[in-house]
């Protein structure tokens, strides 16, 4: 079975500031509630 058309997920809330981990290189757990994990579009 082909895998499902990749869905854009919905824009980021507002962020504060900025903490450590937020940003890191490699793979890295789904943050601001977003269930799918990110493709390095930050």
């Amino acid at each position: 079975m082909p895998p499902p058309p990749h869905q854009p997920h919905q824009p980021h809330p507002p962020k504060g500031p900025a903490h450590p981990g937020d940003h890191h290189p490699g793979p890295h757990p789904p943050h601001h509630g977003d269930p799918k994990p990110h493709h390095g579009h930050h």
